[in-house]
């Protein structure tokens, strides 16, 4: 395994500002947040307009932050509302019309397609991005450059009924000891629930760079990945079959204690259980390494076909990075905050604060395109394994084997 897995989240944020030249700057006491006018720039601007694609959810939360923008520098900010499931066709589509945005909504790993493409570019990183969580930040990273800035972060966590487990579970023994569940279709595999067990054996699926950015070189090939097969084989009657429905109504009847899952349940658990009676703990390891589990985050990139780079880089840094405009996204979407100020104004949100807390040290699921060619065949050995294969080691290797053959033709 590359060194870059035991560097901790702080230091590789450190080494991504350093390679762009800028050490992150000490921590200064915090104002209250505000859209007060940000200094003055003596720059011509190239256009009156900046573009942004977002989504419906976004749209009204950039609203404030776009009328500073227009007063401070006398350009104007376009509002386009896209659909998410389309914008990317449509990016590639209108990347040479005058249709084309400066800035897009995006999820983080959009990243290492569109970089390739040359659809974004790089951001200038400074100070202004310290206040965003770590791994959040590193998401958006890609051969040692940051092409977008975080706005909420997703990731999965052991929610457990603490009428029935009022205690962290601090082991693996004590966590089969109370019972749980991972929701899965019968008879497949699941590598993004799955992750944090392949993870605890120090199976990571690609290499990485010193600031986390990923390789396309697959880190799971060698004993790290046999372990976990194996140890799914022989633990594979602790995980069943149990689809979203059947895994809500067992917590519900309390005949479930624990659910790994995100904070997508939390609405539903609340509903039948009662918020007050939900708690979301570390996931402990069955194997050697402390288990971690993906990170998915969603943020703002810059367009190769931004018509003025400076004025988009400032809006970026200094207004949707801003502390204001991360706290009135947060209020009109309720996703889980990136940026740590907003993370304490949410301190009285007990779903944002405990998915928070449980993802601090997540990781970002990998965002280079040869991701691609590993969720089916990965899921593929994981159903086999869990359905009882003789050999589950041999399936494994057939799995690197099609992984690493595919990534050779891609390449």
């Amino acid at each position: 395994m590359a060194q870059a897995r035991d560097l901790g989240w702080g230091a590789a944020l450190t080494l991504v500002l350093a390679s762009a030249g800028c050490a992150p700057a000490e921590t200064q006491p915090q104002e209250e947040p505000t859209l007060a006018t940000r200094g003055s720039s003596t720059q011509v601007p190239l256009s009156d307009e900046i573009t942004i694609w977002v989504t419906k959810e976004i749209a009204d939360s950039l609203v404030a932050v776009s009328e500073q923008f227009e007063l401070d520098t006398g350009i104007s900010v376009n509002l386009v509302i896209k659909d998410f499931g389309s914008m990317r066709q449509e990016l590639a589509a209108s990347s040479l019309s005058e249709s084309a945005p400066d800035l897009f909504v995006g999820s983080h790993d959009w990243t290492g397609p569109l970089a390739q493409s040359g659809a974004i570019n790089p951001l200038e990183v400074t100070s202004a991005f310290d206040s965003f969580r770590a791994n959040a930040l590193s998401a958006f990273a890609f051969e040692n450059s940051l092409f977008g800035i975080p706005f909420a972060v997703e990731n999965i966590g052991l929610v457990c009924n603490s009428q029935l487990v009022p205690n962290q579970p601090e082991t693996w023994q004590e966590l089969e000891a109370v019972g749980f569940e991972i929701a899965m279709s019968r008879g497949a595999g699941d590598p993004y629930h799955l992750y944090f067990l392949q993870s605890a054996f120090g199976a990571e699926i690609f290499e990485r760079n010193a600031d986390g950015s990923y390789l396309p070189e697959l880190a799971m090939a060698g004993p790290e990945g046999a372990a976990f097969a194996s140890w799914l084989s022989a633990n594979r009657d602790l995980l069943d079959f149990l689809d979203y429905s059947a895994v809500v109504d067992a917590m519900t009847s309390q005949q479930l204690a624990c659910w790994i899952t995100g904070p997508w349940a939390w609405q539903a658990l609340s509903e039948s259980i009662g918020e007050e009676n939900l708690e979301v703990y570390d996931l402990p390891s069955p194997g050697e390494f402390k288990p971690t589990q993906f990170l998915d985050a969603l943020g703002f990139f810059m367009s190769s076909s931004a018509k003025d780079p400076y004025y988009v880089n400032r809006f970026l840094r200094e207004y949707l990075a801003s502390e204001a405009a991360q706290i009135d996204i947060y209020e009109t979407t309720g996703r889980i905050p990136a940026h740590q100020e907003v993370i304490e104004f949410a301190e009285s949100n007990k779903k944002v604060m405990s998915f928070s807390r449980a993802g601090i040290n997540a990781t970002p699921r990998p965002n280079i395109p040869e991701m691609d060619y590993v969720w089916s065949p990965l899921g593929n050995a994981q159903g086999a394994i869990l359905n009882g294969v003789a050999n589950p080691e041999q399936v494994w290797l057939e799995m690197i084997s099609a992984i690493q053959a595919q990534i050779s033709v891609g390449g």
